[in-house]
């Protein structure tokens, strides 16, 4: 009998490794990390306002930087926020944007420069196409409507023209699952949202439509599990705001179609609400919009709301998961092919 206990108990944790991939090391020190980038060489994890870099060859840390504060080099920390800065990884540099500002520093952690951008109560999410600047904005209406916009900026940060906008919120009231207000400037396009069916556009550096992928897809219902989680994760958050926060709360019925994607070496991931043991579906096509495959993905959720800290490079999904009884983070890699 015992034996037969042990084998099951094996046997659950060689799904479980296998379910978040491959393990490639273990990361102490961290905190609440969120979020990470890869390139070819490097890992950049964001812990509230610090970033820690590391080696890809042997998981080092390389170098740190990072404080709270308005001052250079400095940045500002929501704690109620899931994650305080975002980062990205060029090839000559990082950028980091932080409220207010977007920060740029060299591959070893090197302060640079940094950059007044304009909506200083904004998260500064910037990315560089050609020599400008595509990036994230927003407007509240006298209803307290809100619509998130993706706007198109001189070097300067001067905005030069609104190339998207989407409702995020409509007469104060928040609508979830809502469509994910994501976009990339990658090789000379940016890829942005094309509403809640499955569907993204392709534009070109001045913002005009390039092409567009579209699918049928059906999409999924919403149920009671996700509104629970939902409701679970504000009251996390929201803490003494919850109550008022619940009143400015609705469900959509269907998820959108797409949940999220990612634009990396020339192909954009889709990522659906589609899972299945303890993988996501995922739909890849290249620049152009054209099919390459679907497949499924292990991928780890934080709650039903945030992902585990993640980011896809050289078709490999890697993600930061949190491994409870040692209180330590680990990242775990696997590849999408």
């Amino acid at each position: 009998m015992k034996r037969g206990i042990i084998f099951v108990t094996l046997l659950l944790m060689i799904f479980a490794m296998v379910s978040h991939g491959k393990k490639l090391a273990t990361l102490p020190g961290l905190f609440k990390p969120n979020p990470i980038a890869v390139d070819d060489q490097q890992l950049y994890i964001c812990d509230g306002v610090t970033v820690h870099i590391y080696s890809l060859e042997d998981f080092t840390r390389k170098a740190t930087f990072g404080k709270p504060g308005e001052g250079p080099q400095e940045f500002l920390h929501n704690p109620s926020a899931p994650a305080s800065i975002m980062i990205a990884a060029f090839p000559e540099y990082l950028l980091v944007g932080s409220r207010g500002k977007i920060s740029f520093y060299s591959k070893d952690g090197k302060f640079i420069r940094e950059q007044k951008v304009p909506g200083g109560q904004m998260f500064g999410i910037y990315q560089p196409i050609g020599n400008n600047f595509a990036g994230m904005g927003g407007s509240l209406g006298e209803d307290r409507s809100m619509a998130l916009t993706i706007n198109l900026y001189d070097a300067d940060f001067k905005k030069i023209r609104e190339i998207h906008k989407q409702s995020f919120m409509k007469k104060g009231m928040l609508s979830f699952p809502a469509v994910n207000p994501i976009f990339y400037a990658r090789e000379n396009r940016i890829i942005v949202p094309g509403g809640e069916e499955f569907a993204i556009n392709i534009l070109d550096a001045e913002g005009n439509k390039v092409t567009s992928i579209s699918r049928e897809y059906k999409r999924l219902k919403v149920g009671d599990d996700y509104k629970k989680g939902v409701h679970d994760f504000l009251k996390a958050m929201a803490k003494d705001r919850y109550e008022l926060v619940k009143q400015m709360l609705t469900f959509r019925d269907t998820f959108p179609a797409i949940q999220a994607f990612f634009v990396e070496d020339g192909k954009i991931y889709i990522q659906t609400f589609m899972g299945k043991d303890g993988s996501d579906e995922f739909f890849i096509y290249d620049l152009n919009g054209k099919f390459l495959k679907r497949l499924f993905v292990p991928f780890k959720y934080l709650n039903p709301v945030i992902p585990s800290p993640f980011a896809i490079k050289n078709d490999t999904l890697y993600q930061l998961i949190e491994n409870e009884n040692e209180e330590e983070w680990e990242l775990h890699a696997v590849e999408i092919k």
